[in-house]
C-alpha cells in the first residue's frame, strides 16, 4: 500500500496515486507532504531501481522523477516506467539548467518541468491539473 495516504480526499484528484522519484530525501517527502494534502495518494522512492520496484507494485497514475538519480537517468527511468506500466504522465524536477530540463521533457514527453528550487505550490497545482485532465 502506498504511503502518506489520507483518510479525506478532495475531489477531482483525491485517490490518485502519484510516485514521487528523488534521491534527495527532504525534496522528495516536502513534495510528498504538499501532495498528500491535496488528498493524493504518495508513494516515494530515492533511487530508480526503488521506483521502478514501487510501479510494479502500485501502479501510479503520475510521476515526479527527478533527472538525476544514484544509479540511473530519470530519461531512462522515465522510459523503463511506461514500457512496463503503459503511458502515464510525467512531472520532471531537476536541479539542471533549465534548458536541459525542457530538452529532456521534450525527450521524455514530461506534461510539465520544474528546475530546483522550485514553488512547491506551483509543482502542486501542476500535478493536480495534470491529474485532472488525464481522469
Amino acid at each position: 500500500m502506498p504511503t502518506n495516504e489520507r483518510d479525506t480526499p478532495k475531489a477531482p484528484i483525491a485517490g490518485h496515486l502519484v510516485l514521487v522519484v528523488d534521491d534527495d530525501e527532504a525534496i522528495g517527502e516536502l513534495i510528498a507532504m504538499a501532495l498528500v494534502q491535496t488528498g493524493i495518494w504518495v508513494s516515494v522512492a530515492h533511487s530508480g531501481r526503488d521506483a521502478l520496484e514501487r510501479a510494479r507494485q502500485h501502479r501510479p497514475d503520475l510521476v515526479v522523477l527527478d533527472l538525476s538519480l544514484p544509479d540511473a537517468t530519470g530519461e531512462a527511468i522515465a522510459n523503463s516506467l511506461r514500457r512496463r506500466c503503459g503511458p502515464m504522465p510525467i512531472v520532471l524536477v531537476s536541479a539542471q539548467d533549465r534548458p536541459s530540463v525542457a530538452r529532456a521533457a521534450d525527450a521524455v514527453h514530461a506534461e510539465r518541468f520544474f528546475t530546483k528550487p522550485f514553488d512547491v505550490d506551483a509543482l502542486e497545482n501542476a500535478v493536480s491539473q495534470v491529474l485532472a485532465t488525464c481522469s
